[in-house]
Parts: C-alpha cells; sequence; structure tokens
C-alpha cells in the first residue's frame, strides 16, 4: 500500500478532526462508492453535506477524521480504499512519471570540476 505524504506528517500539522468531520466521513462511508467516485462527484457530494451540516470541511480534515475512526473502531469503520485515496489532497506525482528532484549546495561547493554550463 503507498504512503501518503499526509499520512507521514499528520502528527506534525494541528488539524483538528471535528465531530461534525466525523459525521460527514459515516455519510461518506454508508453512502453507495459512485458519490465519491471522480473527484468531481465526490466535491458535489461535499457540497450536499456541507450545506446539510453548515460546516465546510476539507479533504485534509476528512481525511485525518477517516484515519482516526478506522483506528478507533475498524470494523464500524472500515478502511475503503477508494474512498481513503479520493480524500488525498494531491496525489504523489511519482505516480505518474513526473519525479522533482532538487539538490541545494552551498555556493563554495557549487561548481562541478568539468566547469560545465550549468555550474
Amino acid at each position: 500500500m503507498p504512503t501518503d505524504i499526509e499520512e507521514l506528517f499528520s502528527d506534525s500539522v494541528e488539524v483538528r478532526s471535528n465531530a461534525i468531520s466525523k459525521l460527514i466521513v459515516k455519510e461518506l462511508i454508508d453512502m453507495d462508492s459512485k458519490y465519491y467516485s471522480t473527484h468531481d462527484r465526490l466535491q458535489k457530494t461535499l457540497v450536499r453535506l456541507s450545506r446539510k451540516y453548515k460546516y465546510l470541511a476539507g479533504k485534509r480534515e476528512l481525511s485525518i477524521a477517516y484515519r482516526e475512526m478506522n483506528k478507533e473502531d475498524p470494523k464500524k469503520y472500515p478502511m475503503l480504499e477508494r474512498l481513503r485515496t479520493i480524500l488525498i489532497k494531491r496525489a504523489v506525482r511519482s505516480d505518474s512519471g513526473v519525479l522533482n528532484i532538487s539538490v541545494s549546495m552551498p555556493p563554495d561547493k557549487f561548481s562541478c570540476r568539468y566547469n560545465c554550463h550549468f555550474c
């Protein structure tokens, strides 16, 4: 199972998932997966639920609430792979073949011994 960057750093960021976020996640779990099969459908479903609960919850907040609920009671709140992946704010770019790597070096050690154009 691929690790999401939000899972790696969720402890360091203070995002509190409140009771309303958990209610929204509970409704998403109980819904048919067609309501969150694409990002557009998920967005429409979240707008509808936001109006119902008069609270606008972001994907990150819902994702954290979902993981907390699953950790508390995995039988009652199963980890649905489709819902888990659709709640990821941004997918990892390396999945699509795009991988950016940046290397920063101090100015005195930046030039290579070949004196190329880049250095």
